[in-house]
């Protein structure tokens, strides 16, 4: 071979192995100017994600969920990718966080996050909430969502439809035939009837403050929701919007963001729903926003964090959305619609008197949660009939 070539072949290789280097180079600062989110489907607006990416120059790589055990199961593969995700607290952050699967949030890198500091983060922290690793961001309450026009129907006299009405099986009875839904899940289920049972048992009273509806053993709800079982259409948490504006169900337990966009919904085709929350038997719900611990761009994941926590932003997003974020200063500035609609917006002194389920902090309480998730699947089958 000659020199000639032999010298073509190498300056070949050498632009080859420049182009190669000059492609890594470049993948590793496109991979490392990104942010990847896993997060609930439909929060954010499309604007609040452009302009973060204009102000930062970060790229977010946004991934949906539906069901918390999908993201869970990621998280605890030790390999999810992601940098930010939103697990609700309970009981699924409260495990999480006893799983050691999120790092410690730096909050010198979230100066925002002052605008959360308030009574539903103390609330938080007294639940056994660790603020250190899970954020409280967004919330709302778990209510009952019906059809007004069938209730007012049947019980003229009937103002609201609340869960002293839900735990009776006589009013299911009568308002079985128009179709009843139930969530999938205990935890949106057993903290209402917990706190029923304490508001109407007496006996119970003497023993327990009302406020430790959570150190009731999760056995106690068995008989009430056993007696209400034969009547519930399904137990779904994700077509409600669809079962009620097609009249498939007449009444259903949801959240206050999916009470507000099926109301406004059924507003537009002529029908007329109602969302109802009862003291001290209203659960609040808490997703929380948190750092995988092998999160790859930790970094740019504390700047989106500290982004959607400005009040502007965050607005933004409530508007949206419908969901609350935890920043009180914001409350009185929602859009007039969703303020309009009752409930959907409760004021910082009801907070108080929202329950929550148990969180889990231990072992002992991981049992817990595995036997309360049984005892749901047999009532559902109905096997306690």
């Amino acid at each position: 071979m000659s020199n000639f070539i032999k010298q073509h072949r190498i300056i070949q290789l050498l632009l080859l192995g420049a182009v190669v280097i000059g492609l890594f180079v470049d993948f590793k600062n496109n991979n490392n100017n990104v942010v990847n989110i896993y997060g609930w489907y439909g929060i954010f607006p499309h604007k609040v994600i452009k302009d973060f990416e204009r102000e930062t120059g970060i790229k977010v790589v946004y991934d949906s969920f539906d069901n918390n055990n999908i993201l869970e199961a990621k998280l605890l593969s030790g390999s999810s990718g992601y940098d930010v995700v939103f697990p609700s607290f309970i009981p699924y952050a409260s495990r999480e966080t006893l799983l050691k699967v999120f790092s410690k949030i730096d909050y010198q890198l979230i100066p925002n996050a002052i605008n959360t500091n308030g009574a539903l983060t103390q609330k938080f922290i007294n639940s056994g909430g660790k603020i250190e690793y899970v954020l409280p961001i967004f919330w709302g309450t778990m209510g009952i969502i019906y059809n007004a026009n069938i209730m007012n129907r049947e019980f003229p006299n009937q103002q609201n439809i609340t869960y002293n009405e839900l735990f009776n099986p006589d009013f299911m009875q009568k308002i079985s035939k128009y179709g009843i839904s139930l969530p999938e899940e205990y935890i949106d289920l057993f903290p209402q009837a917990k706190a029923y049972l304490l508001n109407h048992n007496t006996e119970l009273q003497k023993n327990i403050d009302i406020k430790k509806y959570n150190s009731l053993k999760d056995d106690i709800v068995v008989p009430l929701l056993a007696s209400i079982r034969k009547y519930v259409t399904k137990f779904n948490s994700t077509t409600i919007m669809f079962d009620l504006l097609a009249e498939e169900v007449c009444l259903a337990i949801c959240s206050s963001d999916q009470a507000f966009k099926i109301i406004n919904s059924a507003r537009s085709i002529g029908k007329y729903m109602k969302y109802s929350i009862t003291k001290n038997m209203t659960p609040a719900w808490i997703d929380c926003v948190a750092i995988p611990k092998n999160a790859p761009h930790k970094a740019n994941a504390h700047k989106f964090i500290d982004f959607i926590l400005r009040p502007k932003i965050a607005l933004e997003i409530t508007n949206y959305s419908g969901i609350l974020i935890n920043i009180p200063s914001n409350y009185p500035l929602i859009d007039d619609d969703m303020l309009a609609i009752p409930n959907i917006i409760p004021s910082i002194e009801e907070i108080d008197s929202f329950i929550l389920g148990a969180p889990i902090t231990s072992e002992d309480d991981m049992k817990r949660e595995r036997h309360a998730t049984t005892l749901w699947s047999k009532i559902k089958v109905g096997a306690f009939a």
